[in-house]
Parts: structure tokens; sequence; C-alpha cells
């Protein structure tokens, strides 16, 4: 830090850098206290050393010794591309904190895989900035003007959920959708790893309706018997698509990490290894199309 700053800040920023370390390391990780020290002395009558505590202590995962070689970034062999990509996590997060809150949230749980946490994967990609979105469709004016005039007459109806709900539905009019968004992201994945997540986009798409069916009820031809087993599924493939686009515009050199050979230590490989098995599952099962 270049300037004095509060305790409370100083907090905020170890948060942002266990986040980062939370997704690198695909586990949850907590600072339980720090300490800040004072370099010199003065006239005011200030303890020389001040421990704030963060959180409660918790019970340490012992980690494979094999995580280091699966790790994204290494900060110990690969220090330059660390500290780049980590300098760019931290300019950027202001922007992107509600999503990286999410996604941190779902690292949380672990093995553990629920319909909200499906729900809160999806979510994340709603939460990013517009310069991380695909730009919305050009409409014609004709259509443009159509939804001018129903806003016209819906504002005169009386309050209600339902006049309220199609005022919203307009006012989204030509936004990116959360399915468009979505496959932007994971169109820059592909970029640089297509060969190894055949049917992304499918998938995600898939993982998708799966949100909106727990969002807004059954709808479509969403047959939800069907894509039960695959929830799990369904909510690596959004978590792993959001991180690996961060860091891929964070300055990630992802081709590297591709070719490199690794163990299953790490959630990056375990998605990796059994990617295209369950992609193999979902087309017998009838919920995608192979080529």
């Amino acid at each position: 830090m270049s300037e004095p700053i509060t305790l409370n800040e100083a907090a905020t920023r170890i948060l942002v850098i266990l986040r980062f370390l939370t997704m690198l390391s695909g586990r949850h990780q907590t600072a339980h206290q720090f300490t800040a020290r004072r370099f010199s002395q003065d006239e005011l009558s200030l303890p020389d050393t001040v421990h704030v505590c963060m959180a409660r202590a918790s019970s340490v995962e012992k980690l494979p010794t094999s995580l280091r070689f699966d790790l994204p970034l290494d900060a110990a062999t690969r220090t330059v591309e660390f500290c780049n990509v980590m300098s760019s996590w931290i300019a950027r997060d202001p922007k992107r904190l509600a999503a990286r809150v999410q996604h941190a949230n779902g690292i949380e749980y672990g093995n553990r895989y629920t319909t909200n946490r499906l729900v809160a994967a999806a979510n994340m990609f709603d939460l990013l900035p517009k310069e991380d979105c695909p730009q919305p469709p050009e409409l014609p004016d004709r259509l443009l003007a159509a939804a001018s005039q129903t806003r016209l007459l819906f504002r005169d109806l009386p309050v209600s959920p339902q006049r309220d709900s199609m005022l919203q539905a307009l006012s989204r009019l030509g936004s990116s959708t959360l399915t468009s968004k979505v496959k932007h992201r994971g169109e820059i994945l592909l970029n640089s790893l297509e060969p190894w997540f055949p049917e992304l986009l499918q998938v995600l798409r898939l993982a998708v309706k799966c949100r909106n069916y727990f969002v807004h009820g059954p709808s479509g031809d969403l047959d939800y018997e069907k894509v039960y087993p695959f929830l799990p599924f369904f909510t690596e493939t959004l978590e792993f698509t959001f991180s690996v686009s961060e860091l891929v515009e964070c300055g990630w050199d992802v081709e590297r990490w591709s070719r490199a050979g690794h163990t299953m230590s790490h959630s990056f490989t375990e998605f990796r290894a059994s990617y295209r098995e369950r992609v193999k599952a979902l087309e017998v099962a009838g919920l995608v199309r192979g080529k």
C-alpha cells in the first residue's frame, strides 16, 4: 500500500486475495487473523501491534502433495506469470466483486451440489460488467417503437405483480440474455481448449435451462427426470467456465496448462479428465447431440 488505510480496508483487500487463492487452489481459503505494526513512535497512545481477527479457526484440510503440479499458476516456478495474473485480477475486482463472491461461495460447497449452487453458478454470469458480455443485438425500429408504446400502456395500469413483471421484461429488451452471456464466456475458453471440451456450448445451454427451471418453474421442453442426474456436472461446467475465462482475460497461459501432464488433485484437472465421459452420458440420454 502506498498510503495509510483503515483496518477495515486492509481486511477487504485480504479478502480479494483469498478469493483469488480459492479459485487457484480449487478449495476454500480462510485467513483467521492479520497483524498491523507501527514503524515509528509518535505521541498517539496507540499499541505497537494490533491483532485483527477475521474468522474462527476451522479444521485444516490436508492437501495432496501433487496439488502444486495441478495448479493453474505456480508462484514458485512461473513467478512473473503469477504476479501479472494476480495484479490484473486485483485491478479488475471492483467491477466483478458480486460475481466473484458467488463463485467463491460455490467452491466452499466442495463436493456438495444443491439446486441453489447451480442457480448461483448461472447467476454469476448475469453479475458480470458489460465489457465481459457480448454486444446486445440491434433491434428493428418497428420493434422498438412497439415496445415503447406497450411500455406506456402498462405504466397506466394499476400496480400489480403482473404489470411490474411485464415492465421489467420490456426494460430488458435488447439486452444480452443469460444464455448469450454464458455462451460468450464459454467461447473464450474454447479459443484455446476446444479439443478438450467438445459440445461445451450445448452443455452450458442445458445448464442455463436447468437454472431457469428452478427460478421460473417448468416450461419448454426440459425433462427434469432426465437432467436431474447431471445437475452436479452442469454446476461444475458453469463454475469451470467462469474461472477459466476470468484467468485467461487476466493473462493466464491456458495453452501451457492444457499441454502439461496432471494428476487428479485439482478441480480443473478432475473436470477435464471426466468431461468427455460425462458428455457421452448426456448423448446417451438424448440431451446433447454429438458431432
